[in-house]
């Protein structure tokens, strides 16, 4: 049996091969940058395994462009929710001359700042590798809770 294994996702081809290799499949495909064949295998899953096991995942920086997409977008909704189009509209009317605007918008940016440093604490700890990537949703649960004025 023939298993074929289309290389659709980034992945170290050199380690693929010599691990297939050393788990006793042989490759037969001439093109391993489009796709691995692996001859006499009745253990499909094995290989796959295998493969699975070789995919790269995001990148470092992949990751952060994630992370603060979220936390950008978090910051936005949470404050459209009082009446703001962005994080960045609500943090403007910090010189407004009326007061509860100017209040709203001093609150705005002190959890704006807190956010982005408790954004960046996270960034750095995954870069670090002492903590997991977060999903989207727990990296909202860490940030700061937006409190705003009275």
């Amino acid at each position: 049996m023939t298993v074929t294994i289309a290389l659709d996702k980034a992945v170290n081809i050199v380690n693929l091969i010599q691990e297939l290799a050393a788990a006793g499949f042989t490759r037969t495909s001439s093109r391993p940058e489009e796709f691995i064949q692996v001859e006499d295998s009745d253990d499909k899953a094995a290989v796959i395994a295998i493969y699975e096991a070789h995919v790269a995942g995001p990148s470092l920086s992949e990751v952060q462009n994630m992370m603060a997409d979220a936390v950008q977008a978090h910051m936005d909704a949470v404050v459209a929710e009082r009446g703001y189009g962005s994080i960045l509209a609500a943090t403007s009317y910090a010189s407004s001359s009326i007061a509860q605007w100017a209040e709203e918008a001093e609150a705005a940016i002190a959890w704006r700042d807190a956010v982005w440093v408790a954004c960046y604490d996270v960034i750095a700890a995954v870069r670090a590798g002492t903590r997991s990537i977060p999903s989207k949703d727990e990296l909202v649960a860490e940030l700061p809770v937006m409190k705003w004025p009275a």
